[in-house]
């Protein structure tokens, strides 16, 4: 079992609704960490100042305007009951006493090192907004910045053999994030016949390693190089891509210069960076990152007649990089099994993009990574609203006839495989340790319901 408690104080301050002011102190315990640190103190604050009900602010065109700052820390308790203990495990060895006779012997071996010092994961962040409302609340918005710093990662290290453990739960390093976030809403239109709405959102991050193992140079600076293959160097996104880069196809015509690697034309071509001959570790490059740069939602609602409704909801995830192996045509039972139909490289069809069947890796591990920015209309819904006359003859308050339609379309810049968004139910894919795991492609539902919804 693992227990936690919490205590929490607040002071407010508001003043003619002008000015706000609010501290909270947040003491939070949990069993799991360390016998030194199980509580930790969580302070925040934050202040409002409303522009709009001072005396000087006169506008026509503006109607309410808010300032905001906010401070505040919080921890990450995401941890196994028994992280910071040393456990112990049962096991058998074999052995011989004096007699010579082989005799089995009971063991119990740590298996887990303890930590003493295990402490809360821990992010202080800084956010400024602003509050608008404009032209007697057609446009209402708010603008929002924050930076934040999570430090004291809970994270797995890895440990010589020689300690007698593998690895170790420890603190270690520090993320910074940072981002922008914009939303607003506006009425477009609104009389008797016709009225229409529209939501937007954007948002945006930014995070970069601070730090990460700790381990320091001569000169007391961050050892950034520990392993050329890790791609977490500090001053980097904790998303990056990193590794050998594949550009092409080999094509007829350059069948030395893929002998050369061990491949042939309908390969890929890895890209030498130093131009050694030798693919390794030195020529992994960053390719891109994993989470999209920013992304954006719009929605849009119109009433027509009083009783019709339509509305719909579309999303974008931009400037991300999914992995695409399916490129690489090297399933080794091709010939066998069932499998999904991609294009492949023949001397017929050269192209550049997909190799040819049964392809090959050559010397070195790579993946192959494809821009899986898309923009999706995920929601689209028409509506009648039975007019209230009518069901007051039957006794039914409220009624609405609807049809709706979810994932209705996508649209990717480069993504013609399934669904750009990672899924639940995943394929599988060989990682940057050539190793198979799961990446997310596989036919997206779509759904489609009629239905009634009635109030008595």
């Amino acid at each position: 079992t693992s227990t936690g408690d919490a205590y929490m104080t607040r002071l407010g301050y508001n003043f003619d609704s002008r000015y706000l002011v609010n501290f909270t102190l947040r003491r939070d315990g949990f069993s799991a960490f360390g016998e030194n640190n199980k509580r930790a103190y969580f302070p925040s604050a934050s202040a409002a100042w409303v522009v709009s009900e001072e005396n000087f602010f006169d506008s026509n065109f503006v109607n309410f305007l808010k300032l905001r700052l906010t401070y505040g820390e919080n921890g990450n308790r995401n941890i196994g009951r028994f992280s910071a203990l040393s456990r112990l495990v049962s096991g058998n060895f074999l052995n011989t006493d004096p007699n010579g006779q082989v005799i089995q012997v009971s063991t119990f071996n740590n298996a887990t090192l303890e930590n003493n010092d295990l402490r809360w994961e821990r992010t202080r962040a800084f956010n400024v907004g602003l509050d608008f409302s404009l032209l007697d609340g057609r446009i209402e918005g708010a603008i929002e910045g924050y930076s934040g710093i999570t430090d004291d990662l809970i994270v797995t290290r890895q440990l010589p053999n020689v300690t007698g453990f593998t690895d170790v739960i420890t603190n270690l390093g520090e993320v910074q994030n940072s981002g922008f976030e914009f939303q607003v809403a506006t009425q477009n239109y609104n009389r008797e016949n016709f009225q229409w709405t529209t939501n937007f959102n954007f948002s945006l991050n930014r995070n970069k390693i601070n730090r990460l193992y700790g381990d320091l140079d001569e000169n007391g600076e961050e050892l950034d190089d520990l392993n050329p293959s890790d791609p977490r160097f500090i001053g980097e996104a904790t998303d990056i891509i990193w590794g050998r880069e594949a550009v092409g196809i080999w094509q007829l015509g350059q069948e030395a210069e893929a002998a050369a690697f061990g491949q042939e034309p309908g390969d890929f071509i890895v890209r030498d960076v130093n131009g050694d001959g030798v693919l390794d570790v030195e020529d992994n490059v960053f390719q891109g990152y994993r989470t999209p740069r920013f992304r954006w939602g719009m929605s849009n609602s119109f009433t027509f007649l009083k009783n019709i409704d339509f509305s719909f909801e579309m999303y974008s995830n931009w400037g991300q990089k999914r992995l695409f192996n399916e490129a690489r045509n090297k399933n080794g039972f091709i010939d066998r099994t069932n499998s999904i139909k991609t294009p492949y490289w023949t001397p017929e069809n050269p192209r550049n993009d997909y190799s040819r069947l049964f392809s090959a890796d050559g010397p070195s591990t790579f993946n192959v990574y494809r821009d899986a920015s898309f923009i999706r209309l995920s929601n689209v819904t028409l509506a009648y609203r039975i007019p209230t006359k009518l069901l007051e003859k039957i006794s039914v308050q409220n009624a609405r006839l609807y049809v709706n339609a979810r994932n209705l379309a996508v649209w990717a810049k480069d993504w013609d495989f399934y669904d750009p968004e990672p899924v639940s139910i995943e394929g599988r894919f060989r990682n940057d340790n050539g190793d198979f795991q799961n990446n997310g492609s596989q036919p997206t539902v779509r759904f489609f319901t009629v239905g009634l919804d009635i109030t008595l």
